[in-house]
């Protein structure tokens, strides 16, 4: 397990086996979501990737 959220989070892809480590959308966290524009672009992409092929 990795240290921090953002460390957890930047590192998804170690524990796709077991879970999709995602920050929490709560409006609070919108100052580490501004800090971390990579969370966006590249985890929220890839979720939704995951999601698509699930429903499929």
């Amino acid at each position: 397990m990795k240290r921090t959220l953002t460390e957890r989070v930047s590192s998804f892809e170690d524990y796709l086996s077991e879970c999709f480590p995602i920050l929490h959308p709560s409006p609070t966290n919108r100052f580490w979501r501004a800090k971390n524009l990579w969370f966006e672009e590249l985890i929220v992409q890839e979720l939704r990737k995951k999601i698509n092929t699930i429903l499929k």
